[in-house]
Protein backbone atom coordinates (compact mmCIF):
# COMPACT_ATOMS: atom_id res chain seq x y z
CA UNK A 1 0.00 0.00 0.00
CA UNK A 2 1.39 3.46 -0.70
CA UNK A 3 2.21 6.29 1.46
CA UNK A 4 -0.73 8.12 -0.30
CA UNK A 5 -3.32 5.58 -0.40
CA UNK A 6 -2.37 4.40 3.58
CA UNK A 7 -3.43 8.32 4.56
CA UNK A 8 -6.56 8.75 2.73
CA UNK A 9 -7.61 5.33 4.38
CA UNK A 10 -6.49 6.64 7.60
CA UNK A 11 -8.30 10.01 6.88
CA UNK A 12 -11.43 8.55 5.90
CA UNK A 13 -11.25 6.00 9.25
CA UNK A 14 -10.79 9.67 11.53
CA UNK A 15 -14.01 11.00 9.67
CA UNK A 16 -15.71 7.66 10.59
CA UNK A 17 -15.11 7.83 14.05
CA UNK A 18 -15.43 11.51 14.55
CA UNK A 19 -18.20 12.10 12.15
CA UNK A 20 -16.57 15.29 10.91
CA UNK A 21 -16.12 14.79 6.87
CA UNK A 22 -18.69 16.13 5.01
CA UNK A 23 -21.71 13.71 4.57
CA UNK A 24 -20.94 12.05 7.57
CA UNK A 25 -21.51 15.15 10.00
CA UNK A 26 -23.58 14.08 12.77
CA UNK A 27 -27.09 15.64 12.33
CA UNK A 28 -28.15 17.75 15.67
CA UNK A 29 -31.76 18.31 17.09
CA UNK A 30 -32.89 22.20 16.35
CA UNK A 31 -32.65 24.86 18.67
CA UNK A 32 -35.35 26.96 18.56
CA UNK A 33 -34.37 30.12 20.27
CA UNK A 34 -36.36 32.67 21.88
CA UNK A 35 -34.95 36.45 21.27
CA UNK A 36 -33.83 38.65 23.60
CA UNK A 37 -36.63 40.94 23.10
CA UNK A 38 -40.27 40.49 23.36
CA UNK A 39 -41.74 39.23 21.69
CA UNK A 40 -40.31 36.65 19.14
CA UNK A 41 -38.14 34.38 18.04
CA UNK A 42 -34.92 34.30 16.66
CA UNK A 43 -34.69 34.69 12.65
CA UNK A 44 -33.35 30.88 12.63
CA UNK A 45 -33.03 28.80 10.32
CA UNK A 46 -34.44 26.21 12.90
CA UNK A 47 -33.58 22.77 10.88
CA UNK A 48 -33.14 19.69 11.53
CA UNK A 49 -33.24 15.97 10.25
CA UNK A 50 -36.13 13.44 10.83
CA UNK A 51 -36.27 11.36 14.28
CA UNK A 52 -34.73 14.29 16.75
CA UNK A 53 -36.86 16.25 19.74
CA UNK A 54 -35.91 20.02 19.07
CA UNK A 55 -35.61 22.10 21.95
CA UNK A 56 -36.27 25.54 22.67
CA UNK A 57 -34.07 27.68 24.43
CA UNK A 58 -35.50 31.04 26.09
CA UNK A 59 -31.79 32.77 26.95
CA UNK A 60 -31.14 34.48 30.09
CA UNK A 61 -31.37 38.02 29.04
CA UNK A 62 -34.87 37.46 27.40
CA UNK A 63 -37.19 39.47 29.53
CA UNK A 64 -40.78 37.46 29.56
CA UNK A 65 -41.70 33.59 29.32
CA UNK A 66 -42.00 31.75 25.75
CA UNK A 67 -43.04 28.36 24.70
CA UNK A 68 -43.35 26.79 21.39
CA UNK A 69 -46.89 25.40 20.05
CA UNK A 70 -47.00 23.93 16.53
CA UNK A 71 -49.97 25.84 14.37
CA UNK A 72 -50.92 22.55 12.86
CA UNK A 73 -52.63 19.54 14.90
CA UNK A 74 -51.77 15.76 15.16
CA UNK A 75 -53.41 12.51 14.58
CA UNK A 76 -54.45 12.90 18.41
CA UNK A 77 -56.11 16.37 17.51
CA UNK A 78 -53.85 18.25 19.95
CA UNK A 79 -50.84 20.22 18.55
CA UNK A 80 -48.38 18.73 16.73
CA UNK A 81 -45.41 19.38 18.58
CA UNK A 82 -44.99 22.07 21.54
CA UNK A 83 -42.43 22.82 24.89
CA UNK A 84 -42.92 23.64 27.94
CA UNK A 85 -43.84 27.34 29.08
CA UNK A 86 -40.84 28.36 30.47
CA UNK A 87 -39.05 31.52 32.06
CA UNK A 88 -35.48 33.34 31.16
CA UNK A 89 -32.83 30.98 30.95
CA UNK A 90 -33.97 27.73 30.74
CA UNK A 91 -35.04 24.88 28.21
CA UNK A 92 -37.44 22.58 27.48
CA UNK A 93 -37.70 19.98 24.66
CA UNK A 94 -40.07 20.29 22.13
CA UNK A 95 -41.72 17.05 21.92
CA UNK A 96 -43.63 15.56 19.06
CA UNK A 97 -41.04 16.79 16.50
CA UNK A 98 -39.42 13.40 16.70
CA UNK A 99 -42.17 11.86 14.88
CA UNK A 100 -42.06 14.72 12.05
CA UNK A 101 -41.65 13.53 8.35
CA UNK A 102 -39.89 15.99 5.97
CA UNK A 103 -41.26 19.30 5.54
CA UNK A 104 -42.02 22.68 7.17
CA UNK A 105 -43.75 23.29 10.15
CA UNK A 106 -44.91 26.67 11.28
CA UNK A 107 -45.46 27.45 15.33
CA UNK A 108 -45.76 30.05 17.74
CA UNK A 109 -45.77 30.83 21.16
CA UNK A 110 -48.70 31.02 22.39
CA UNK A 111 -48.22 33.41 25.20
CA UNK A 112 -47.45 36.19 22.20
CA UNK A 113 -49.35 34.37 19.14
CA UNK A 114 -49.44 38.15 17.60
CA UNK A 115 -45.71 38.67 16.90
CA UNK A 116 -44.21 35.45 18.12
CA UNK A 117 -44.18 33.22 15.04
CA UNK A 118 -41.22 30.79 13.77
CA UNK A 119 -40.79 27.82 11.08
CA UNK A 120 -38.87 24.35 11.65
CA UNK A 121 -37.57 22.40 8.66
CA UNK A 122 -37.34 18.76 8.92
CA UNK A 123 -34.53 17.42 6.44
CA UNK A 124 -34.88 14.18 4.34
CA UNK A 125 -32.27 12.63 6.80
CA UNK A 126 -32.34 10.58 9.49
CA UNK A 127 -35.68 8.39 10.01
CA UNK A 128 -38.95 9.73 12.09
CA UNK A 129 -39.48 7.91 15.31
CA UNK A 130 -42.59 5.61 15.19
CA UNK A 131 -46.14 6.94 16.57
CA UNK A 132 -47.11 5.72 19.82
CA UNK A 133 -50.53 3.91 19.33
CA UNK A 134 -52.34 1.65 21.48
CA UNK A 135 -55.39 -1.81 20.84
CA UNK A 136 -58.64 -1.75 22.29
CA UNK A 137 -60.62 -4.95 23.14
CA UNK A 138 -63.54 -5.45 25.08
CA UNK A 139 -63.79 -8.92 26.18
CA UNK A 140 -67.24 -10.79 26.36
CA UNK A 141 -68.91 -10.39 29.66
CA UNK A 142 -72.48 -10.89 31.03
CA UNK A 143 -74.63 -7.50 30.74
CA UNK A 144 -76.36 -8.79 34.34
CA UNK A 145 -73.30 -8.94 36.09
CA UNK A 146 -71.89 -6.45 34.70
CA UNK A 147 -74.67 -4.17 36.10
CA UNK A 148 -74.90 -6.14 39.70
CA UNK A 149 -71.04 -5.66 40.05
CA UNK A 150 -70.73 -2.35 38.58
CA UNK A 151 -67.40 -3.39 36.81
CA UNK A 152 -66.91 -3.05 33.02
CA UNK A 153 -63.39 -5.14 31.81
CA UNK A 154 -61.77 -3.59 29.10
CA UNK A 155 -58.27 -4.45 27.43
CA UNK A 156 -55.37 -1.92 26.65
CA UNK A 157 -52.39 -3.31 24.63
CA UNK A 158 -49.72 -0.64 23.45
CA UNK A 159 -47.94 -3.04 20.61
CA UNK A 160 -44.68 -1.51 19.20
CA UNK A 161 -43.56 1.75 21.79
CA UNK A 162 -44.65 2.76 24.94
CA UNK A 163 -47.59 4.82 24.97
CA UNK A 164 -49.81 7.20 26.98
CA UNK A 165 -53.40 8.32 26.67
CA UNK A 166 -56.72 8.21 28.38
CA UNK A 167 -60.18 6.37 27.99
CA UNK A 168 -63.48 7.33 27.74
CA UNK A 169 -66.58 4.38 27.92
CA UNK A 170 -69.86 4.65 26.26
CA UNK A 171 -72.73 2.67 27.79
CA UNK A 172 -75.68 3.28 25.85
CA UNK A 173 -76.07 6.81 25.86
CA UNK A 174 -73.82 7.68 29.34
CA UNK A 175 -70.45 8.54 28.88
CA UNK A 176 -67.70 7.08 31.24
CA UNK A 177 -64.10 8.50 31.47
CA UNK A 178 -62.37 6.72 34.05
CA UNK A 179 -59.46 8.91 36.52
CA UNK A 180 -57.19 5.68 35.46
CA UNK A 181 -54.37 7.36 33.15
CA UNK A 182 -53.45 4.69 30.77
CA UNK A 183 -49.50 4.15 30.42
CA UNK A 184 -47.89 1.05 28.69
CA UNK A 185 -45.05 -0.03 27.69
CA UNK A 186 -43.84 -1.53 24.61
CA UNK A 187 -45.50 -5.04 24.40
CA UNK A 188 -47.55 -4.53 26.91
CA UNK A 189 -51.41 -5.36 28.22
CA UNK A 190 -53.13 -4.17 30.46
CA UNK A 191 -56.98 -4.71 31.94
CA UNK A 192 -58.50 -2.07 32.59
CA UNK A 193 -61.62 -2.66 35.17
CA UNK A 194 -64.19 -0.12 34.83
CA UNK A 195 -66.38 1.20 37.54
CA UNK A 196 -69.97 2.12 36.61
CA UNK A 197 -71.32 4.80 38.06
CA UNK A 198 -75.03 3.78 40.18
CA UNK A 199 -76.97 5.91 37.65
CA UNK A 200 -75.74 3.82 35.04
CA UNK A 201 -76.25 0.34 36.65
CA UNK A 202 -79.81 1.18 37.17
CA UNK A 203 -80.59 2.70 33.53
CA UNK A 204 -79.42 -0.68 32.15
CA UNK A 205 -80.06 -3.54 34.66
CA UNK A 206 -82.80 -5.48 33.44
CA UNK A 207 -81.67 -4.38 29.55
CA UNK A 208 -81.35 -7.72 27.13
CA UNK A 209 -78.58 -5.48 26.07
CA UNK A 210 -76.85 -2.75 25.71
CA UNK A 211 -73.99 -1.11 23.09
CA UNK A 212 -70.94 -0.55 25.09
CA UNK A 213 -68.17 1.50 23.09
CA UNK A 214 -64.31 2.10 24.09
CA UNK A 215 -61.73 5.15 22.77
CA UNK A 216 -58.22 5.49 23.88
CA UNK A 217 -57.23 8.94 22.95
CA UNK A 218 -53.12 8.18 22.61
CA UNK A 219 -50.42 11.21 23.11
CA UNK A 220 -48.92 12.06 19.54
CA UNK A 221 -50.83 8.73 17.87
CA UNK A 222 -53.93 7.94 16.35
CA UNK A 223 -57.39 7.36 18.74
CA UNK A 224 -58.12 3.88 19.31
CA UNK A 225 -61.43 2.17 18.97
CA UNK A 226 -63.85 -0.96 20.12
CA UNK A 227 -67.33 -1.73 20.44
CA UNK A 228 -69.21 -4.31 21.83
CA UNK A 229 -73.04 -5.41 22.57
CA UNK A 230 -73.02 -6.85 25.81
CA UNK A 231 -76.22 -9.18 26.48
Amino acid sequence: MSGGTRTAVLVGLVCLGLGICSGSAYAAPADITAADECCEFTSGPFEQPRGEVARFLNPDTADAIHNVYSTDLGPDRMPLFYSGTIEPGNESPVRGTQYLEAGRYPFFCSVHPATMTGELQVTDSGTPAERPSMLLAIPAQRLGAVAAKGILRVTVSSPDVASRGSLKITIGQSVIRPATALELAAGATREIRVKIPVKVRRAIKGRRSVAVAAEAAVRFGSPANARRIIR
